[in-house]
């Protein structure tokens, strides 16, 4: 009986997941940018992601998960971290978008406050009140802030780093999901 209430297909108009980008980079980068505002793609080692829009913005939404491994932490990293998709409300003065300054945050920090020791960068980020068109997009992670943060310092550290370390990777996956009425 329970095998026959799995299988039944799902009822009504519920949202769902249209579509998914997803990126990996695996190689190892120094931070270039060391504080302020410079770093708006430093997360995804100074690289964005390009991705296509299905949807209208009334018919769908985008929501952005991932991970983010790092080394080192220099100083305070919470400070202005974002994840945005084109550029949208970066400037930390910017109080015109849904969630004002550094692109709406979305980018957050776990770790030790050690120079030598491993962390890592969770993404999540749902754009569901942001404007966000059909067509090519591009996505970044970083920060932009008006004092020094930098939340780490190697980007996927490797055995170069440190003979026990395994070849870390960031991940990140773009999701287009449906909006529901």
């Amino acid at each position: 009986m329970a095998r026959n209430l799995l299988n039944l297909p799902a009822s009504g108009l519920e949202g769902g997941i249209i579509k998914i980008t997803t990126w990996k980079n695996n190689s190892r980068y120094t931070m270039v940018t060391s504080s302020g505002n410079g770093g708006w793609d430093e997360f995804l080692g100074n690289q964005s992601i390009s991705f296509t829009k299905e949807k209208s913005n009334s018919d769908s939404y985008m929501f952005v998960t991932g991970i983010i491994p790092g080394l080192g932490m220099p100083n305070y990293p919470q400070i202005g971290c974002m994840c945005t998709i084109d550029d949208l409300y970066v400037p930390y003065t910017d109080t015109n978008g849904p969630r004002t300054g550094a692109g709406g945050g979305g980018m957050f920090y776990c770790g030790p406050d050690k120079s030598n020791e491993g962390n890592l960068g969770i993404v999540h980020k749902s754009f569901k009140e942001w404007n966000i068109a059909a067509g090519s997009h591009t996505l970044t992670a970083g920060w932009n802030a008006n004092s020094a943060v930098r939340p780490f310092i190697i980007l996927n550290p490797n055995v170069s780093d440190q003979d026990r370390f395994h070849q870390t990777a960031s991940h990140i996956c773009i999701y287009e999901m449906s909006k529901t009425s």
